[in-house]
């Protein structure tokens, strides 16, 4: 329930939970303080009823910064009451949206508390909620669970959003490739797409395929951490398998597989094993 009423600034507040900090607003400089002083407030700002004569701004932070500034005795509001948390939540992740692009730890944040004041279960509820993919929202809450260092490096490097959803599909494939360890690789990564050697964020996905393989990729993988200037392309290039090596490598990893699980081999099955052990055992001495 909705209704417009001009309030007095007094009795509004800014929202805690608002992302922006820096409104932009100080000084003549200021393009919508210009406006409002030519024009008055003509958007009105949306509030929520906290308490007898007391509102939370959702929507219009700007606005109430100038018309401080300008000491305007009222604004025009449009005044929403009886909003539950969810809703509040939902309201505001949406107003943000739409205002400018989210830092990746704003988007996080705002999702986390969303699917919290929704009491959600899992990020498809969360994702039907805010009419978002799955991808977006499981992406924007993994950012919560990495480590700081992590997140402060994305900063650093100025990743686009893209790049930071992609890593963060990556991150868990990496793994220590000789004498490199994880650490070591991602700021690696984060350095050759600085300096445009891995060139889009689809060619993370790439070096993410690449990691899965880690079985017959590895001294393709150390040459690329190795060398600053090698790119995604030539990477591929050189883990490019025959049908041989593929066949090997997809033997390797149904056998690690059952291993894994305990599988019990075939009476038909063992001797096919051992046959195919005394033949990579002859191969392997031949070199």
């Amino acid at each position: 329930m909705a209704y417009f009423k001009d309030l007095p600034l007094d009795n509004l507040e800014c929202d805690p939970n608002q992302p922006r900090k820096d409104f932009g607003t100080d000084g003549d400089t200021c393009a919508l303080m210009h406006d409002i002083r030519e024009a008055g407030i003509e958007v009105p700002l949306a509030v929520m009823v906290v308490a007898p004569d007391r509102y939370v701004i959702l929507d219009g932070h700007r606005r109430y910064k100038c018309a401080q500034n300008l000491k305007m005795a009222t604004v025009p509001c449009r005044v929403y009451e009886n909003l539950c948390p969810a809703e509040v939540e939902r309201k505001r992740y949406n107003i943000q949206n739409n205002r400018r692009p989210w830092r990746p730890m704003e988007r996080s944040n705002a999702i986390e508390r969303i699917k919290q004041a929704a009491n959600l279960k899992s990020d498809k509820q969360v994702a039907q909620f805010l009419g978002l993919s799955v991808s977006v929202v499981n992406c924007s809450l993994r950012i919560r669970r990495e480590k700081m260092e992590y997140i402060e490096m994305m900063e650093h490097y100025g990743l686009a959003q893209s790049y930071r959803d992609e890593f963060l599909k990556l991150r868990p494939k990496i793994h220590k490739v000789k004498q490199f360890e994880v650490d070591d690789i991602i700021q690696i990564i984060f350095k050759k797409i600085e300096d445009g050697k891995i060139g889009s964020a689809k060619e993370l996905r790439k070096v993410k395929r690449i990691f899965n393989r880690d079985s017959v990729n590895e001294n393709a993988l150390n040459l690329f951490l190795s060398d600053p200037d090698m790119t995604t392309t030539t990477l591929e290039l050189n883990t490019a398998q025959s049908g041989f090596s593929g066949l090997l490598d997809q033997l390797m990893k149904r056998i690690g597989e059952a291993l894994q699980i305990g599988k019990e081999f075939t009476p038909q099955e063992k001797p096919a094993m051992i046959k195919l052990r005394d033949m990579l055992n002859r191969a392997i001495g031949h070199e």
